[in-house]
């Protein structure tokens, strides 16, 4: 199993030339593969999802290895919300842990979720839903006991993430014990505090883990107060997680109300 390579979006991108290019419907996608990796992307020149062909569940890009700290935090995983479906690896990763878990999945790109079905391995059982990501989340009347957000068009993702409104639809969405993470990709300080200080309206735990190679920060909320380093690695062990995200340690440091984590990977 290769460890979450930060300079593999930029090799990836490199070998998105027509020679590895694969069919698809007529699409503003693209779609390739090479090796072992097959990866679908944004028009405007933006990898959005890669998959390990000869290990589709696995977790292949940083972020998401970060994002899945989220899933150690409720005692029990039976039901995942997903905002923006992309290729489906947090559906994989999760359906192969947690085979028996609810599977909801919303994205408002038909095309995406058609290529998420057809090239790269959606579970059966996961219910895609075609819809505005946000404002479903403010309709739904669904609980869940993770809520994934990932919903980048190229590099931009909703400004409406950063407003309280948004941040109690999603407290909303979760069951007791349950927790969010959010990939983020601030264009300013300014920005990151926005988003921050919305979060702070709504949620007693905030973690950020910042990718700065990349410019993505990962927000991990929930209501309750998150656990410190030590706790923290108890519960990704105690949820089997300790080796499936590749996490060897955690660090964190205060700021305010919220936690700054550094993670240590795996070799």
């Amino acid at each position: 199993m290769t460890a979450p390579d930060a300079g593999l979006l930029s090799q990836l991108l490199a070998l998105s030339t027509p020679d590895n290019a694969l069919p698809l419907v007529p699409s503003p996608y693209l779609l390739f593969q090479s090796g072992d990796y097959r990866w679908l992307c944004h028009p405007r020149d933006a990898v959005q999802s890669v998959m390990r062909i000869e290990a589709p569940a696995e977790l292949v890009l940083p972020h998401q290895h970060a994002m899945l700290l989220a899933a150690a935090l409720p005692d029990k995983l039976e039901s995942l919300l997903e905002l923006g479906t992309g290729g489906g690896a947090f559906l994989r990763y999760v359906a192969a842990h947690w085979p028996t878990a609810r599977l909801t999945s919303v994205d408002n790109d038909a095309q995406v979720q058609q290529i998420a079905r057809q090239h790269f391995g959606l579970p059966p059982h996961a219910n895609l839903v075609r819809d505005d990501a946000l404002g479903f989340v403010q309709r739904d009347r669904g609980t869940y006991d993770l809520v994934l957000v990932d919903l980048f068009r190229g590099r931009e993702a909703p400004s409406r993430l950063a407003k309280v409104q948004t941040m109690v639809a999603l407290s909303n969405r979760l069951n007791v014990g349950g927790a969010i993470a959010i990939n983020t990709l601030p264009d300013s300080q300014a920005a990151m505090v926005q988003l921050l200080e919305a979060a702070r309206d709504v949620f007693g735990g905030i973690a950020l883990i910042n990718f700065a190679d990349q410019g993505n920060v990962v927000m991990v909320l929930r209501q309750q107060v998150l656990p410190d380093e030590h706790g923290w690695l108890q519960r990704l062990s105690a949820a089997g997680l300790e080796s499936g995200i590749k996490v060897a340690s955690i660090s964190s440091r205060a700021s305010g109300a919220v936690q700054i984590l550094s993670l240590g990977v795996h070799p």
